[in-house]
């Protein structure tokens, strides 16, 4: 085909303009459907709205991200039309157009797990995910596909981009003028901020101009999020002035000692702790429970028997473990690991754009449950088969009391550089539960115990002894969830017969929901739902399962409760021992939600924008309580007011 040649500059970079944009529209569209079971368009008008919020941001990521191109091809200067200076410009052009497609598509695998656009932590994320070197090849290959049609799109931009090629103008003494350069920078100012308004766009602009909150991400994309993320730091610095959340306070709890319910099936065996006889002392003394939080990686109930009974099951041990367990109806507070061990540990969630433990918040003072434990005695521990440093788990575990922390440095240590390795992230599960139970038997009792196990992750590797041996399903993760529940299993198998096992309260979760194999784990809802199992070897026989919602930051409080102890404590959820009603509180893409399971509140309000730019939907009883949880959230963080002084 013959190539064209253009004298007019600006008309060539109309064409370059408009040739980048429908490149991303269609990165759009490969995300759209690498993730479709994941959103529900319920009218042509929502599509109408999808497609022309599509093409708003687009004109925007195009004119932001290529910036430093435009202002280099409008100045009036002669080398625009050849020599080094076009040369550097059409690498910017190139490396800027490439880094567009290349976070889109790479969202277009990874949004699964995560249900957020991409952000400019991700750049943090990767220096502390651990052996990157190694994993990025694998994430390549096992995303082929989004590779491919990366390479499709790129070679399409390139063959359109040929076709128009700038050629010097007819004319020799026509070279511009600045009051074209002038024109044509203002066009690409307003372009940038998606009309006459002092900021850039951001989801604000999206919740009931395009669709509903939950095809948010439809509209968006990538690119355009990282710049957005990066101009405008995620700060939690702002209270709602029609507000006073001092008047409804969810977040500081009492201890539950003095009002227990004792017909609570958890209380069936005396509670968390007991008299014993003290044989070197007269009178008795106080013995309490032994503590077990073991996080599953990505574990979702979908893939559980005893939650999915309609479905397949690929945990048979935790299936029959259910049996003699208290199952809730579990949430994550997050969807990605490192927003799980705040919320777990110190029922703080992730409530703004980037986690809390790339954040400047990671080193306040936080209620936490090692910290607390401690004091009544508590040899604390947290156990965690990948790199040492890896998502500053170890920094965070330090700063919030635990004795030691244990990861991949000290297994090799026992066992030489690299046995046992997965060939990405750390030790197989199967050994390293075996490692940690050794060391349990070292601990003195009473003790608490953190473990996040690692094996059910992309790239899917398991032991060459179980190769072949594992249910397979239709997604690759299911073969690695069956090989940690075996992991488990063999796990409690060897703790069942060690003298401790019986004054041990087990407490067994996912970190964050994993792949969706169904429509039905989707949703505001849905896409939460997490494991969440308290099992007490002392009554095996009294499982029960319940539909109340439990929350990972309702695990500290209720471990409080559990104990007996005199404590009050602030954190972002409830005990089960309280009489509640089961809520859980997430942010993502622009908006806080709060789920009730059958109905949800939501708030529309950026943690990076203006307090009242916000819109909010939900009962008024709902609203006022999340409204409540954001605002103490926000003011409790800043002002490092996170213990109870």
């Amino acid at each position: 085909m013959k190539q064209k040649n253009e004298h007019n500059i600006y008309l060539f970079l109309l064409l370059r303009f408009l040739a980048t944009l429908a490149a991303l529209l269609l990165a759009q569209v490969v995300f759209a459907l690498s993730n479709r079971l994941l959103f529900s368009v319920d009218s042509f008008a929502e599509w109408m709205g999808i497609l022309w919020g599509n093409i708003r941001f687009g004109v925007a990521t195009v004119a932001l991200a290529l910036l430093p191109y435009w202002l280099m091809m409008l100045l009036p200067v002669k080398g625009r039309f050849g020599g080094p200076y076009r040369v550097l410009a059409e690498t910017i052009y190139w490396v800027m157009t490439a880094f567009v497609l290349a976070a889109t598509l790479t969202d277009a695998a990874y949004y699964s797990f995560t249900y957020r656009r991409l952000s400019s932590e991700i750049f943090q994320y990767l220096t502390i995910g651990g052996n990157m070197g190694t994993l990025g090849p694998k994430f390549l290959l096992g995303y082929w596909y989004d590779v491919l049609a990366g390479l499709a799109l790129f070679l399409f931009l390139l063959f359109t981009c040929r076709r128009n090629n700038l050629a010097r103008p007819k004319r020799k003494n026509d070279k511009g003028g600045w009051l074209p350069f002038v024109v044509g920078m203002f066009l690409v100012a307003l372009a940038t901020v998606g009309g006459f308004q002092p900021r850039l766009l951001m989801e604000r602009s999206i919740s009931n101009r395009y669709c509903q909150v939950q095809n948010t991400p439809l509209v968006t994309n990538s690119a355009y999020n990282i710049f957005y993320t990066a101009l405008y730091p995620s700060f939690v610095d702002y209270q709602f002035e029609d507000f006073d959340s001092k008047a409804f306070s969810p977040v500081v709890h009492a201890s539950a000692t003095q009002c227990r319910p004792q017909s609570h099936p958890m209380w069936a065996v005396g509670g968390g702790r007991m008299l014993v006889s003290d044989s070197t002392n007269s009178g008795d003394t106080i013995r309490y429970s032994n503590v077990v939080v073991i996080l599953l990686e990505s574990f979702s109930q979908e893939f559980m028997g005893c939650y999915n009974k309609n479905g397949e099951s690929y945990t048979p041990f935790l299936d029959s473990l259910a049996r003699h367990s208290h199952l809730y109806n579990g949430r994550s507070n997050g969807k990605k690991s490192i927003e799980s061990i705040p919320a777990v540990m110190a029922g703080v969630p992730t409530l703004m754009e980037c986690p809390l433990l790339t954040s400047r918040y990671l080193y306040n003072d936080y209620t936490s449950l090692p910290s607390i434990l401690k004091r009544y005695g508590y040899s604390t521990a947290f156990f965690h088969g990948s790199y040492n440093g890896v998502m500053c788990f170890d920094t965070f575990c330090y700063n919030i009391g635990f004795d030691r922390y244990v990861g991949k440095d000290q297994y090799d240590e026992r066992f030489g550089e690299d046995v046992d390795f997965d060939g990405a992230w750390g030790v197989f599960d199967e050994p390293w539960l075996k490692f940690m139970l050794d060391e349990i038997n070292q601990m003195p009792e009473p003790f608490f115990v953190g473990e996040f196990t690692i094996s059910s992750h992309h790239p899917y590797t398991v032991p060459d002894p179980y190769k072949g041996r594992l249910k397979k399903g239709p997604k690759p993760l299911l073969q690695v969830v069956n090989y940690s529940d075996r992991a488990l299993q063999s796990f409690f198998a060897a703790a069942s017969k060690q003298p401790w096992f019986e004054r041990t309260l087990f407490i067994i979760m996912g970190d964050h929901p994993g792949c969706v194999v169904t429509r039905d784990y989707t949703g505001l809802d849905g896409s939460y739902c997490i494991p969440m199992m308290f099992y007490l070897p002392g009554e095996q026989a009294r499982g029960t399962h319940s539909n109340t919602i439990v929350q990972q930051t309702d695990i500290l409080p209720t471990i409080v409760d559990y104990l007996g102890l005199d404590e009050t404590t602030v954190c972002f959820g409830n005990s089960l021992f309280q009489h509640h009603e089961g809520w859980q509180i997430v942010y993502g893409n622009g908006y806080y939600i709060l789920n009730r399971g059958d109905r949800t509140a939501t708030l529309m309000c950026s943690n990076t924008s203006h307090p009242r730019e916000r819109h909010i939907t939900g009962r008024p009883d709902d609203v006022r309580l999340l409204l409540s949880l954001v605002e103490q959230y926000n003011q409790r963080m800043n002002d490092n007011q996170l213990t109870v002084k």
